[in-house]
């Protein structure tokens, strides 16, 4: 299932104002939480401090306009791998994002002793629920293990504010 978020009225496509996009951020997360479906996102962690919504601040800042629907898809976006990583890690192992590029994940699993036959009744499982047009599983290669520390950290960022924020938002 993928979050619908209400549509964005026409003089508020782009914007400086931050009290605007917080107050937005706040209307999305209520529609979020009367969904059926986890919200890992603090918003106001998320707006305050180094997480993905980070580049928007910053031009923020730098008094320059952002588009909302940009905020709004990239909300949507964090929510789905979140929810996709808690599954995962709910019934398999410990599950973090290891590279995101647009609509493709690459989700590592850490110390899984599952099948692959029970990783892919997992996944098919969760294909519909998550809209997940394909996957595939494989063990990585012990060449992939030393090219993955070159670009570990900047997902590092990525799954530890996935990890602060937990599965639910709290007041």
């Amino acid at each position: 299932m993928i979050a619908q978020l209400p549509e964005i009225p026409e003089h508020e496509q782009l914007t400086d104002d931050p009290e605007l996009i917080k107050q937005r951020l706040n209307e999305w997360r209520e529609v979020l939480r009367n969904l059926d479906f986890p919200v890992p996102i603090k918003f106001e962690d998320e707006w305050a401090r180094y997480g993905l919504l980070y580049v928007f601040f910053t031009s923020v800042r730098k008094g320059e306009k952002v588009k909302l629907k940009s905020i709004q898809r990239e909300i949507v976006l964090q929510n789905l791998v979140g929810a996709i990583c808690d599954e995962i890690t709910k019934n398999a192992s410990t599950a973090t994002v290891k590279q995101l590029d647009g609509a493709y994940v690459r989700i590592k699993l850490i110390k899984n002793d599952k099948s692959y036959g029970h990783m892919y009744s997992l996944l098919e499982s969760m294909k519909k629920r998550f809209s997940i047009k394909e996957y595939q599983i494989k063990k990585s290669s012990l060449e992939q293990v030393f090219n993955s520390f070159a670009t570990e950290e900047g997902y590092a960022i990525l799954n530890r504010r996935l990890t602060l924020s937990g599965s639910i938002v709290t007041n």
